[in-house]
């Protein structure tokens, strides 16, 4: 009974899509590009940002960051005067 619902509703969907102008149909296939290049970017992106490699950089800088605003405080005094 499913499969003959989805049947028809596919049925239904190919004769609109005929029945559409060019540009709809453009449209359609725009949409479906774009929701489809987005997924994969933020799957790429999400992957990337858990390996090994990217937390072990992004740590070292952190550390990085954190040693230079101390040097900068402690060579500076009369900055922490200014703030």
């Amino acid at each position: 009974m499913e499969r003959k619902r989805l049947m028809e509703l596919a049925h239904k969907g190919e004769v609109l899509f005929e029945a559409g102008t060019e540009e709809e149909r453009r449209l359609i296939f725009a949409r479906a590009y774009l929701e489809v290049k987005t997924m994969l970017e933020d799957n790429l992106l999400r992957r990337f940002l858990q390996t090994d490699r990217f937390k072990s950089v992004r740590a070292q800088r952190r550390m990085g960051m954190q040693g230079e605003n101390f040097s900068t405080m402690v060579a500076s005094p009369h900055r922490l005067a200014e703030v």
